[in-house]
């Protein structure tokens, strides 16, 4: 009889080792699929999107495959994924610059102008020329652009089949 017991719980071990490598193997072709289209996905949304802000993306599975957790540790992460309305933390405005404006120039002299209720902040270059620089806003309202969860929502039947065949060539 003991024999017996001893058989069923190798039996048992067995089962349970090859369904956490099973696990494994298909949360790791999981996570590739879906780093891979986030991060195509960041290029899209944000063409000048360097190694830096890509390698925020970043995901790990759990010891025994029992978990495949992603994330993305980009400051603003969370607001260009939800969406949502931003303002000033410390100033009465928030500074958004525009596109060709590559940097702020602190030299010359700056001064705010007025148009249709914006304000406009502008660098004089000459007498009779002044560059804008940036606008001047209360708060900006951000849409959902990230689309993280989608990803992988999307790319989740795909893990399925891959654990079942994983399953499947393990027995």
């Amino acid at each position: 009889m003991p024999a017996k017991v001893t058989y069923n719980r190798t039996l048992g071990d067995e089962i349970e080792r090859g369904f956490t490598k099973a696990k494994l193997r298909a949360g790791k072709k999981l996570k590739t699929a879906v780093l891979r289209d986030q991060k195509r996905r960041i290029k899209q949304q944000y063409p000048g999107a360097g190694k830096r802000r890509l390698d925020s993306v970043r995901a790990f599975i759990t010891p025994h495959g029992s978990h495949v957790v992603f994330s993305d540790y980009s400051p603003g992460a969370s607001i260009h994924e939800e969406g949502g309305t931003i303002g000033p933390k410390k100033s009465k405005f928030l500074m958004v610059r525009f596109k060709d404006a590559k940097t702020l120039d602190s030299t010359g002299k700056t001064f705010i102008l007025n148009r249709n209720g914006k304000k406009i902040l502008m660098r004089k270059i000459s007498r009779a020329v002044a560059k804008p620089i940036a606008v001047l806003m209360r708060r900006v309202t951000i849409k959902a652009k990230l689309g993280f969860e989608d990803t992988v929502v999307r790319n989740f039947p795909a893990y399925v089949d891959d654990l079942e065949n994983e399953i499947i060539k393990g027995i």
